[in-house]
């Protein structure tokens, strides 16, 4: 399905470019005269009906392939972070979640953003890991992304804060930091917070102090990540592992959405 979709992108490049090229040849020898014109479409007559040809394969292959419609931009929910991507990258990274496909693309994540093997998080019982959506604390404000791991042996918890054309809150990081050493009283190696922009800015002082952001850093606590490169990344590198084709038609144009949208 790759080859032939590259194929028939390669035609569909060709096909303007020729189509381009003929229109403009065209204007050049009626302006010169109308007979050169007429000696020169017998000579490349053959040329046209190979045209009309691959036009005609081009536009089936777009009928049976359909590679500008999305789901996404078509419902115009590509920058609404609480409606779409939250839940969406939420339902990804449980290992239970409708995808079906278990614990790939919570590992996949992990490889990827973290680009190294932290044992405290990857060690993982996928039946005592729950990621929430929305998730609502009493005195901690809202997070976007929470996922936390029930264990006596290896517990831990992390937060991704996402941020799509939305304003940072007063004192939001600081609050889950908080929420996260205090009320789950969890050291700071069990602890993560994940900042998700389009391009991986820091967040404001009014949501975390810069010093407290930096000691965060430093601890490895805390991490920029971006849709650009880090989500993008992600989900690349899970295509070939995804066996389900709903499921991976589906990864394939949030891609899209991403490159074409967010970005």
């Amino acid at each position: 399905m790759k080859n032939r979709t590259t194929t028939n992108s390669y035609m569909r490049q060709n096909i303007q470019t020729l189509q381009s090229f003929l229109t403009k040849y065209k204007q050049f020898t009626q302006d010169v005269g109308p007979q050169l014109w007429k000696e020169d479409e017998r000579r490349y007559r053959s040329l046209f009906e190979r045209f009309s040809a691959s036009r005609i394969e081009a536009l089936k292959a777009d009928r049976e392939e359909a590679t500008n419609y999305n789901v996404f931009s078509i419902l115009k929910v590509h920058r609404k972070e609480v409606t779409t991507h939250s839940p969406f990258i939420a339902n990804l990274l449980n290992p239970t979640g409708s995808h079906s496909h278990g614990s790939l693309f919570y590992n996949s994540f992990l490889k990827q953003v973290l680009k190294k093997e932290e044992s405290t998080i990857t060690n993982i019982n996928p039946l005592h890991l729950r990621v929430r959506n929305e998730w609502h604390t009493s005195n901690f404000g809202r997070m976007d992304i929470f996922v936390q791991h029930h264990s006596h042996v290896n517990p831990f918890a992390w937060v991704i804060e996402n941020k799509i054309g939305a304003s940072d809150q007063e004192d939001q990081l600081e609050n889950y930091y908080e929420y996260l050493s205090k009320e789950k009283k969890l050291p700071l190696k069990s602890i993560k917070l994940f900042y998700l922009t389009p391009y991986g800015d820091d967040p404001s002082p009014y949501s975390i102090d810069i010093r407290l952001l930096t000691e965060l850093k430093k601890s490895s606590v805390f991490k920029n990540i971006s849709y650009k490169t880090d989500i993008v990344k992600w989900l690349e590198s899970t295509l070939l592992s995804i066996q389900s084709p709903s499921v991976l038609y589906v990864i394939k144009q949030y891609l899209k959405t991403i490159k074409d949208y967010c970005l």
